[in-house]
């Protein structure tokens, strides 16, 4: 059967003082860049976004496009455009 996950915290404690960033070895960028020439990314994004739940593909490109941000840019005249996706469902 399927169970539902439930985490309770009572607070969040920092166990180090040194803060580890995400690392990207030289393969994840060649199997970003051989994914980002593919016609149907989205489609392979979506369907590999929570595959245990069958079916809601629009929502899951939603979710996709929302995870994947958009380009934070100013323009010529001063406007600021932040760049972040808005989702609701």
């Amino acid at each position: 059967g399927v169970f539902r996950a439930l985490i309770v915290a009572t607070g969040v404690k920092q166990l180090n003082q040194e803060l580890s960033g995400q690392t990207f070895t030289e393969a994840d960028y060649d199997n970003i860049t051989d994914l980002a020439t593919e016609d149907d990314v989205i489609e392979q994004l979506a369907a590999s976004l929570a595959p245990s739940i069958y079916g809601y593909a629009w929502i899951k490109k939603a979710l996709v496009l929302l995870l994947a941000g958009g380009r934070e840019r100013t323009l010529q005249n001063g406007t600021h455009l932040r760049g972040d996706l808005n989702c609701l469902l």
